[in-house]
């Protein structure tokens, strides 16, 4: 069954004590706030939340990107999650 928490849950989790790298781009937000944005407004179930022109510009940039591009990001940014690495620069 589908729920709103579906994209989120396949997110890989950051280990305890890694804390989440703000993201300069997105007006200085934790990096997995987008990676978790891009999958819900993907499957076009986008959070209740907004965190602003500047989040939505960048969002909206990664959304607009070519499809290969967004899931190279995708993979990359979950990847580095996991890794207790900082999310990569989004696609341009």
């Amino acid at each position: 069954m589908w729920t709103p928490l579906v994209p989120a849950a396949a997110i890989p989790r950051r280990t305890d004590g890694c804390l989440p790298p703000v993201l300069a781009e997105t007006g200085g937000y934790p990096d997995v706030f987008l990676l978790e944005a891009v999958p819900h407004s993907r499957a076009k179930a986008p959070t209740t939340y907004y965190y602003g022109e500047q989040f939505g510009e960048v969002l909206e940039r990664v959304l607009t990107a070519p499809p290969a591009a967004q899931g190279r990001w995708l993979t990359a940014a979950a990847d580095a999650v996991g890794d207790c690495r900082p999310v990569p620069r989004p696609p341009r």
